[in-house]
């Protein structure tokens, strides 16, 4: 009976963070162009022999030269998100797995490959997989990261980060040796500093996760461009 209770409940939670994540999918304040690669636009001399569709009359025109244009693809990094939920009281609990799954959707809506920093470090970049990954992730009880051989990702920690212990703070230093690049979500209001080279940004659950997700948003699609 309790186990059909929780799964209800687990089940109401997805259902109202997809809605959350599907209504800031059009917002103004989270629409930006966040394809899975990049093109950045190079500008050469013509060589001879290479095909019409290469050159750019516009960039010839201006000058004595011919002009082909080409393009570099640039992939987009894979994000990572862990949180400690094993402190946190019922209600706080609540919320933060619903902003981890709102914002984990939203980023699957972007194009984003999202997943938990966990064993094996699963990946996806579909919404049917994320409740599998994050509840075995919420199952966790860890009070820092682990540490995986990852290198050129976005890792997105969530807690308590008023007083971040050596412990926690050496496991940021080996994912940013590694090339990482992280966002550290303290889970209550904090003034924004930095830690490592990683921002730490506040997140007040009485302010409502709809309200905090495209400011997270707005940092992990500049990092992952």
């Amino acid at each position: 009976m309790a186990e059909k209770q929780a799964l209800k409940r687990d089940q109401r939670l997805i259902n109202e963070a997809m809605q959350i994540a599907e209504c800031l999918r059009f917002s103004p304040e989270t629409r930006q162009r966040t394809s899975r690669t990049e093109k950045v636009w190079q500008y050469r001399k013509y060589q001879g022999g290479e095909p019409a569709s290469r050159i750019d009359w516009k960039q010839s025109a201006r000058g004595r030269e011919i002009i082909v244009r080409e393009h570099e693809q640039i992939f987009v990094k894979k994000i990572y998100l862990w949180a400690n939920m094993a402190p946190l009281d019922e209600a706080l609990h609540h919320r933060v797995a619903l902003l981890m799954y709102s914002f984990a959707y939203l980023l699957t809506y972007r194009e984003r490959s999202v997943g938990w920093l966990g064993d094996d470090l699963p990946l996806t970049n579909t919404t049917a997989q994320i409740p599998i990954l994050f509840e075995k992730g919420f199952r966790e009880q860890s009070e820092v990261p682990k540490s995986y051989n990852v290198n050129g990702a976005l890792m997105i920690f969530f807690g308590n980060f008023l007083d971040i212990s050596p412990m926690f703070s050496s496991v940021v230093r080996t994912y940013g040796g590694q090339g990482n690049q992280g966002v550290l979500v303290h889970l209550g209001r904090i003034e924004s500093r930095f830690h490592h080279g990683w921002p730490i940004i506040g997140f007040d659950p009485e302010s409502g996760v709809a309200g905090f997700i495209p400011v997270l948003l707005k940092l992990t699609l500049d990092a992952t461009k």
